[in-house]
């Protein structure tokens, strides 16, 4: 390769590490989405025994969320653990945890726990949630019910576990004056 090439290859190589996406910023938002099932209920036909399931809450308490390009400190977190109701309309959107205007580029680190905690806000959740989530020291607690004809079952089931997230496969890729969303 001559001289001439090597210097316009290496001009370009520049040009394209400097650029950083696009340069700029945008806005970073880290949801929360328990998927549809979750929001409109599972259909009968979802299941062999012709059970239909629906969602009369469906709350997680989930703090310590830390998104960051690769290798790179967290350009978004949220350090409280919050109480969210994914089984509550968000029109597939899901629920904002946190958010932040950050550089443009590729954020695909990210973490989070699920875990109870004695002093958790209120993400989405009405405040007797909030009560029910720390008092009862639980991290999900889901309650609906079972339909199949005329026969009618409900559940409510509360979970203690702690479980720590990382290196989901959830990236976003921030452009300048745009939103990006990370979902967990």
């Amino acid at each position: 390769m001559n001289s001439r090439m090597t210097r316009a290859l290496l001009g370009l190589a520049s040009l394209a590490a400097c650029s950083g996406g696009g340069g700029g910023e945008g806005e970073l938002k880290v949801q929360i989405y328990g998927e549809e099932y979750i929001e409109a209920g599972i259909p009968a036909d979802e299941f062999a025994d012709g059970w239909a399931i629906t969602f009369d809450s469906f709350l997680i308490s989930v703090g310590e969320v830390a998104v960051a390009a690769s290798g790179a400190g967290p350009a978004v977190e949220e350090t409280r653990f919050q109480i969210f109701d994914v089984a509550a309309d968000s029109g597939g959107v899901g629920q904002t945890v946190a958010a932040g205007v950050v550089p443009t580029g590729a954020y695909d680190d990210t973490r989070y726990i699920v875990a109870p905690s004695s002093d958790a806000v209120a993400g989405n959740a009405s405040a007797d949630d909030v009560a029910r989530m720390t008092d009862g020291g639980l991290s999900v607690y889901v309650a609906g019910s079972a339909t199949k004809g005329d026969e009618v079952k409900t559940f409510a089931w509360g979970f203690t576990g702690r479980t720590r997230y990382e290196a989901c496969e959830s990236e976003a890729v921030v452009k300048a004056a745009t939103q990006a969303s990370v979902q967990l």
